[in-house]
């Protein structure tokens, strides 16, 4: 079965498989929940070429914050809303995870969790959520 990562917005876990879904971009696209967006320059996937997708405009729409990326102990950016983790062959196609990267990718964002504490866009209500932090440099 070809096995994708899913991190939802309140931390867990799950698999989807693509043979649930006409193709990779439907599979995609349902999963982060619209218009599609792909993080590649993260060092620690890059190395795997892994690809974390994202809904585009996760930030506008106020999705709750899944991953803080930081640099020199700041945070730098947030990612918002689902993710779905896939990787990149040579040609830049969208493949399946291995069980190896699945591994990889959990025991990354588990390592580093905390909360952050952000601005509703809509309301201005100061929130908390907890978010797994990744360090850029």
């Amino acid at each position: 079965m070809k096995k994708y990562l899913v991190l939802e917005e309140n931390g867990k876990f799950h698999e989807i498989y693509e043979e649930y879904y006409d193709d990779s971009y439907s599979m995609l696209r349902e999963n982060v929940g619209g218009i599609l967006q792909v993080v590649s320059n993260i060092p620690c996937f890059q190395e795997r070429n892994i690809d974390l997708w994202i809904h585009e405009e996760g930030k506008l729409l106020d999705f709750l914050p899944t991953i803080a990326l930081m640099s020199k102990n700041q945070i730098v950016d947030v990612i918002n809303g689902k993710i779905v983790f896939a990787k990149a062959d040579a040609e830049g196609e969208t493949i399946p995870l291995n069980d190896s990267d699945i591994d990889f990718i959990k025991s990354v964002l588990q390592n580093f969790k905390g909360t952050i504490q952000y601005q509703n866009t809509f309301t201005g209500t100061m929130l908390t959520n907890a978010v797994s932090f990744i360090w850029l440099q």
